[in-house]
Formats: structure tokens, C-alpha cells, sequence
């Protein structure tokens, strides 16, 4: 078992570069859970050792969050609502004492 840690985390480390670390902050940036001290704490080790620019790990991080939270915003906006005001009219709504007037005054 601690050899196949150990050959995923090579595996990582190795194809770790500026493009992974936007498409994994994009994925911790959106509603999937997923932490991003798995992401930034090795890129900043590959930016120490010089491997990687660490200016250009804050700012590809920065992208990828950025993203990850338009995606979330996009997905609320096309979602959320109709999907808010259809649960607050159903039964578990209304038991909850909800209904789609007091939704829309919150």
C-alpha cells in the first residue's frame, strides 16, 4: 500500500504544472469538495526547488478558483431559483412554512 502512495504521489508531482493547478483550483473553486492544500502546497514545494514560477502559481491558482466560482455562479443563476421557488411550493416547502411570496421577499 505505501508503495502505491508513493507512486501516486510521484505520478503527481511529476505531471503537476501550471495548467493542472487551474483545472484542480477550478474543481476546489466549484461545489465539488475538494481541498486545495492538495493542490497549492506542492506547487509552491515545484516553485521553491524552481521548478515552477511562483508568481505564476499565485496567479494560474488564482484563475482556477475564479472559474470554479463563475461556475458555481452560472449554475446558481440557471438553477438555483426555479429550483428554490418549486421546493418551497412542495409539500417538505410548505411544511417549513414556506411558500414562493415569502422566498421571493427573503
Amino acid at each position: 500500500m505505501a508503495e502505491l502512495i508513493q507512486t501516486m504521489t510521484d505520478w503527481y508531482m511529476a505531471n503537476l504544472n501550471y495548467f493542472t493547478i487551474t483545472l484542480l483550483m477550478a474543481i476546489e473553486g466549484s461545489f465539488i469538495p475538494f481541498p486545495s492544500e492538495v493542490i497549492v502546497p506542492p506547487a509552491a514545494w515545484k516553485a521553491a526547488s524552481g521548478e515552477l514560477n511562483v508568481v505564476l502559481v499565485v496567479i494560474f491558482s488564482t484563475i482556477g478558483s475564479i472559474i470554479g466560482a463563475l461556475v458555481n455562479y452560472y449554475l446558481a443563476l440557471w438553477i438555483g431559483r426555479p429550483l428554490v421557488y418549486k421546493f418551497a411550493e412542495s409539500r417538505v416547502g410548505h411544511m417549513l412554512l414556506l411558500d414562493a411570496h415569502k422566498v421571493k421577499k427573503a
